[in-house]
């Protein structure tokens, strides 16, 4: 039976970080916060008077404490857009990989993870802190990437090698497909594409439950508590779907390994 080994899949699978951010909505971009350092310029804290200078060290070490996402996220249900910018910036790239990651397309995953960044913004008014910034992110992740596979099994679409590419939310529904060239890649490059894709298209034939679990537990590294929260789901009920994905992936990859 053939192991499952995430390390497989490549960073190729994933977005260098901060990939996409630049391309968030405008109301979604805040001031970005100004460093004391630049207040202070080249001033020694030395020249300073005795009490400047205990206030100020005392103001650095504040502002040196990373503040917690949930802290973050309040800030934000004050008005506070800055705050926002931080939470982008510290979850952009995670966020897109693991939406990359369940839909299997990188154009629509810049998408998607621009309308759950979107989403996040416009529940700010009604955040509670009652669980990890994260799971609440996740989750709205998730439902945005279930609505889309919904969408999507309503409007198959079909991949093409010549057609002109389309609009997501138009009519035509076929798509351009790029062929990679491996005529000049070494041999073992060319057998850990081939396993890494071969990885890649095993996950995204799961079901939408097992893809959620197994890619939340494996890829990005969660506790099966955050993801029985993010699921809706008792932590049995993970377990249960993670095994079930897990020995999926394995009869896939053995068919793959023995043709």
């Amino acid at each position: 039976m053939t192991d499952i080994s995430t390390s497989d899949l490549g960073r190729e699978n994933d977005y260098e970080k901060g990939t996409g951010y630049d391309k968030l909505p405008a109301e979604l971009a805040g001031d970005s916060e100004v460093e004391l350092s630049d207040c202070i310029g080249s001033t020694r804290l030395d020249d300073l008077p005795e009490s400047t200078c205990r206030a100020t060290r005392r103001t650095l070490k504040e502002t040196s404490v990373r503040r917690s996402d949930e802290d973050l996220m309040l800030s934000v249900k004050a008005g506070n857009s800055a705050a926002f910018e931080t939470l982008t910036k510290r979850h952009y790239t995670n966020t897109l990989n693991f939406i990359y990651r369940f839909v299997n397309n990188r154009v629509l995953a810049e998408d998607l993870c621009q309308e759950t960044f979107l989403r996040l913004w416009r529940s700010a008014s009604s955040y509670q802190p009652l669980a990890k910034l994260t799971t609440f992110l996740y989750h709205i992740a998730k439902n945005v990437c279930l609505k889309q596979i919904a969408k999507d099994q309503r409007t198959p679409y079909t991949s093409s090698l010549d057609g002109p590419a389309a609009n997501r939310d138009s009519d035509d529904s076929t798509r351009p497909e790029a062929i990679a060239d491996n005529r000049y890649l070494p041999e073992k490059a060319i057998i850990a594409k081939e396993a890494s894709e071969a990885i890649r298209l095993a996950i995204g034939a799961l079901s939408p439950e097992h893809r959620l679990v197994f890619i939340l537990t494996e890829l990005q590294g969660l506790s099966y508590q955050e993801v029985a929260e993010i699921a809706r789901c008792p932590v049995g009920t993970v377990a249960s779907r993670k095994n079930a994905a897990v020995r999926c992936l394995q009869k896939r990859l053995y068919k793959h390994v023995e043709s």
